[in-house]
């Protein structure tokens, strides 16, 4: 051994909260919680604080997902919201904003598709 030390170990799987801050950052889901007072920068602070809580994730948000095609932006979304003990879910509720809520709102919108990453 070199005595440096060894990096952060992470998962293969990025953890709710990061999934969405990054949702955050794109055009149809930053709508929907900017329109529930949620910004992507709050969030960024608010999810340093659910992982200081909590470091491991217990709920698995993921099973939530439409199998099949890759998940639009608003189907992961939804899929946090849905999953009450994920850390995403805990990162939106500790910001006011209520995830219940936040999940009519999704499904109002109806099958609508937003593509990852435009």
């Amino acid at each position: 051994m070199d005595g440096s030390p060894r990096p952060p170990v992470r998962h293969a799987l990025p953890c709710s909260c990061e999934v969405v801050v990054d949702l955050a950052g794109r055009e149809a889901v930053a709508t929907l919680l900017r329109a529930h007072g949620v910004t992507a920068e709050a969030l960024t602070v608010a999810r340093e604080s659910v992982h200081a809580e909590r470091e491991t994730e217990p709920g698995d948000w993921r099973q939530r997902l439409p199998t099949g095609a890759s998940p639009s932006d608003l189907d992961q979304l939804l899929a946090i919201v849905r999953t009450a003990d994920c850390h995403g879910y805990r990162v939106i509720e500790s910001l006011g904003a209520s995830c219940p809520a936040l999940r009519r709102a999704v499904i109002e919108r109806g099958p609508r598709r937003v593509v990852s990453g435009s």
